[in-house]
């Protein structure tokens, strides 16, 4: 469990190279993964277990597969990396606008706003459901049941 992050974050790595090393330049993409190893939060990051890389390596790769690569992967990478960190769902939406607004079909990513509804309910909702569903075992356990000896 100590490696995941390390893990994640050289096969995304790997997947970034994969997906620019057509459409980027080789020393612009040599210096862009020079700056993500030494020049930001990753290095402090890969030392121990934090939810922050999964989440950012799956929306990069996920984002720069969806503009450069294969679409339905890409867009999944990313769900599941918005889905591990609610507070970025604020972010996915603006991407999907501006991927929308450049390529002019709304209808096209109808299935994704689908799913950023469905995230943003279900992170909505989860509290209120489980605060109901807290009220109802705590009352459920008040309720004192009759015992056999008491009817005796």
């Amino acid at each position: 469990m100590a490696r995941f992050n390390l893990i994640v974050f050289t096969c995304g790595m790997a997947a970034f190279y994969l997906l620019l090393r057509n459409h980027v330049n080789r020393g612009v993409l040599r210096r862009f993964f020079l700056i993500l190893i030494v020049g930001s939060m990753f290095p402090d990051h890969l030392k121990a277990c934090y939810g922050e890389v999964f989440t950012a390596v799956l929306v990069g790769v996920g984002l720069t597969a969806a503009v450069y690569g294969r679409r339905m992967a890409g867009w999944v990478s990313v769900v599941i990396g918005v889905a591990n960190t609610p507070a970025t769902l604020l972010a996915l939406g603006v991407a999907l606008l501006l991927r929308i607004w450049r390529q002019r079909r709304l209808r096209w990513k109808s299935w994704l706003w689908v799913v950023y509804s469905l995230l943003v309910f279900g992170y909505l909702a989860y509290p209120l459901a489980r605060s109901l569903l807290t009220d109802a075992w705590r009352s459920a356990r008040s309720l004192r049941m009759p015992r056999l000896a008491d009817a005796l």
